[in-house]
């Protein structure tokens, strides 16, 4: 009887020193979560500035935007009388300041207007009051002849390129470390270039390609390590010039869907489809469709469909 006592009370000091542990170990935490929450404080948003390349005497246009934090929107605006307009939203910590908001820049080089953002590293601490982060929302008179070169850390990427005015582009590049890309190519998108290429590691990409105009072939690069791919093909005009534009979508985990409005009468359609886990659907029930007479069409969309982990649907 006093063994079983003697080992009962072990057990309860067992016990007790087991659930002292845990309340110091959340008590721990909790200051920590504390530490960053009350001394750095949330981020709130602090004010607005705003940026603006008046003339359109040069249409040649360059917009290279590094932002190591923040969402960047990227649209056509119509209405626009001015080359660019950009809004810049700062958000940032307790002692945070507008003065310090990072602004765009512009430049001529070789006949081009190279309007630029940099954000720099921003390698605040989590602690620091003064920490801030800037989105941005830069809208483009559709007169423009286009390149884009948008580099992001950690943000989603929205761009909408949907307008009633025809809008060249000549190069679009986006990479992403952690956050989604949309893209909305529409009617009046003229993609005078032979690449595009749409780039995150962590994050989802949704595409859409609408009666979009070609000059000549063109390589799309649509890739994710993490997230999935929506890619909506719509093309009911038959375009005046011969091409082949060729979907290249990637992902490690996560799933890929194709939707395409294409009559097989005017073009010709390949879709190759591939996944370690996960089922593919693709028209012909098998894993490779091609449509007839696919080799004596002389505009062709090919479709390849990779993921390791995750569903490929292509219909």
């Amino acid at each position: 009887m006093k063994k079983q006592f003697k080992k009962l009370k072990n057990d309860r000091n067992g016990i007790v020193g087991l659930i002292i542990i845990i309340v110091i170990a959340v008590a721990v935490i909790a200051g920590v979560v504390a530490v960053v929450v009350f001394r750095g404080g949330p981020f709130t948003l602090i004010g607005e500035t705003n940026y603006t390349y008046t003339t359109t005497d040069n249409l040649n246009l360059t917009v290279n935007i590094e932002n190591t934090v923040g969402s960047i929107s990227i649209e056509n605006d119509d209405t626009l009388t001015s080359l660019v307009e950009v809004r810049m939203e700062m958000w940032g910590r307790s002692e945070a300041i507008l003065a310090d908001a990072i602004n765009f820049t512009s430049s001529i080089t070789e006949g081009k207007v190279i309007i630029s953002f940099d954000s720099g590293d921003l390698t605040w601490k989590w602690t620091d009051k003064d920490a801030f982060y800037q989105k941005l929302f830069v809208k483009i008179n559709p007169d423009a002849i286009a390149e884009y070169d948008i580099i992001t850390t950690t943000g989603s990427i929205d761009l909408d390129f949907d307008s009633i005015t025809e809008s060249e582009i000549r190069m679009l590049s986006v990479a992403i470390t952690t956050g989604s890309i949309s893209a909305d190519f529409g009617d009046n998108t003229f993609l005078n270039t032979s690449t595009i290429s749409l780039v995150t590691t962590t994050g989802s990409i949704d595409v859409i390609s609408q009666d979009v105009k070609f000059a000549d072939d063109i390589y799309w690069t649509i890739t994710t390590t993490t997230g999935s791919i929506d890619l909506t093909v719509d093309q009911v005009a038959i375009p005046a010039d011969n091409y082949t534009t060729t979907y290249d979508a990637s992902t490690t985990t996560g799933s890929i869907d194709v939707l395409y409005t294409l009559d097989e009468n005017d073009f010709g359609i390949r879709i190759t489809a591939q996944t370690t886990t996960g089922s593919i659907t693709l028209p012909g029930g098998e894993n490779f469709y091609e449509s007839n007479s696919y080799s004596s069409k002389t505009i062709k969309y090919l479709f390849d469909l990779d993921t390791t982990t995750g569903s490929i649907s292509a219909s």
